[in-house]
């Protein structure tokens, strides 16, 4: 299989996972494991990076090497991106560096982040894509992402 690129001054867009922190629960997330002794589902302790938060300084000094980039995609494998609390500096400092990006999207369950990032993220001149993602509807959202309340989100 051929390269996708042949230089790091190629790369156009970047699928970034800031934060492996989440708050949901959700019931195959590899952030829980069920322990049998006590019935319930534990925060799995062998999760290599649990918690952890991209440090600004680094996402900025890593992400300015390229010099192309048109699309930032902040999702989650096994955290939320709204989880990072300088998701908002970090995307402006981005949007800083490339004037020319036309847009950012971000994953989201919903329930985290301040009204005051939002307003930020909102503010950015860049069209800014926040989906929200609801497992379900008010009486079933819970079975899924157990500690997500849909009310909250909506």
């Amino acid at each position: 299989m051929p390269a996708l690129y042949n230089s790091i001054d190629e790369i156009e867009g970047v699928h970034v996972e800031i934060s492996s922190a989440c708050n949901a629960g959700c019931i195959d997330c590899t952030r829980f494991t069920y322990d049998p002794n006590i019935d319930e589902y534990i925060l799995n302790p062998f999760h290599p990076n649990l918690n952890y938060l991209y440090p600004a300084d680094k996402f900025l000094s890593h992400i300015s090497q390229l010099s192309t980039l048109e699309n930032l995609l902040y999702c989650g494998n096994s955290g939320d991106p709204m989880a990072h609390k300088d998701i908002g500096y970090i995307t402006k400092e981005v949007v800083k560096m490339f004037p020319m990006m036309p847009s950012v999207t971000i994953h989201t369950n919903g329930s985290l982040g301040t009204e005051e990032t939002f307003v930020k993220l909102a503010q950015l001149p860049v069209y800014t894509d926040v989906i929200f993602s609801l497992d379900g509807l008010s009486d079933t959202l819970s079975i899924y992402r157990r500690n997500v309340n849909f009310d909250t989100v909506i």
